[in-house]
């Protein structure tokens, strides 16, 4: 069964990227916590988006990240 009080933390891989950029002002409008991981952070950015550049091939930032953020939801669009 889903609670529909909890929050629900989705994190976008390859964030800046064609798919992932288009991707984040929807989720943010339909009221997500969203937290966005690129090797680039873009100057620019929705208000209310949580941004970190991470190597998603680095295990010790990776844990880190997940580790603080905990999320419930993964889009993954990184791709090299």
């Amino acid at each position: 069964m889903i609670d529909k009080d909890a929050t629900i933390r989705v994190l976008v891989t390859g964030a800046a990227g064609f798919i992932g950029r288009h991707a984040l002002p929807l989720l943010l409008a339909n009221g997500f916590e969203v937290y966005a991981v690129d090797m680039a952070v873009p100057s620019e950015s929705p208000e209310g988006l949580h941004w970190y550049q991470v190597d998603l091939l680095d295990a010790v930032q990776m844990d880190s990240l997940l580790s603080a953020i905990r999320p419930s939801h993964l889009l993954h669009f990184a791709w090299f």
